[in-house]
């Protein structure tokens, strides 16, 4: 299984990590899964995705849709935040240049764009199932120049590693199968991990909610 583009890691960092040889290549299948796998569990547990970027680790395109009624500020789940493409407010559905919103009507400035918040100045309509719609680039990268191209932060890195690591040195007990794992047993990895990333788990995870 290849490393996604999404990956939090990569096979040096996490063979570096094991004190594994480098050169020994007859795991890195299974590196490169636990190592897309411990990616899956780390946004879950945080509540937010880190990266969404092509095979240069260029940020690509977000869309998320939203259902509130009437809210002032959205909470977007891929920051920091570079730049927004729209947004509309459309209960049809049809997201077209008559429900767009004007850029000059919202805003997502310096600790916003770092949180993933985008205020306006007027509560939107919505209220209707996906009634706004969000295009939008953000998320760590590092083949973006300035004012994007913010790198994956390495203390995060550090506990994606830390997962992987629990996954691979008790790969043969029952309770972190192959199987749990992939179904994203969150609850159970958390527990496991030391005090150090558990806290930086609290300071990545997306705890804002839509108003």
């Amino acid at each position: 299984m290849a490393i996604s583009y999404n990956c939090l890691s990569n096979l040096i960092d996490i063979k570096l990590y094991l004190k594994l040889p480098e050169d020994d290549t007859s795991e890195n299948e299974y590196l490169e899964d636990i190592l897309n796998r411990g990616t899956a569990i780390l946004e879950s547990l945080c509540n937010r995705k880190f990266k969404n970027v092509d095979k240069d680790q260029k940020c690509v395109s977000n869309t998320e849709y939203f259902s509130l009624e009437c809210p002032s500020s959205l909470y977007l789940r891929m920051y920091p935040i570079y730049s927004i493409t729209s947004v509309h407010d459309d209960a049809d559905r049809i997201y077209g240049s008559s429900t767009l919103i004007p850029a000059t009507d919202y805003s997502c400035l310096g600790s916003d764009a770092e949180a993933g918040i985008v205020r306006f100045d007027s509560p939107l309509t919505g209220g209707w199932p996906n009634a706004i719609q969000i295009v939008y680039k953000g998320g760590y990268s590092s083949g973006d120049t300035s004012p994007a191209g913010t790198p994956v932060p390495e203390d995060l890195v550090g506990v994606c590693l830390e997962l992987c690591g629990i996954v691979y040195k008790n790969r043969d007990n029952i309770g972190i199968s192959s199987k749990s794992f992939s179904d994203g047993s969150a609850a159970y990895f958390v527990n496991k991990l030391s005090t150090y990333a558990q806290d930086i788990v609290a300071k990545y995870t997306n705890a804002g909610g839509n108003k």
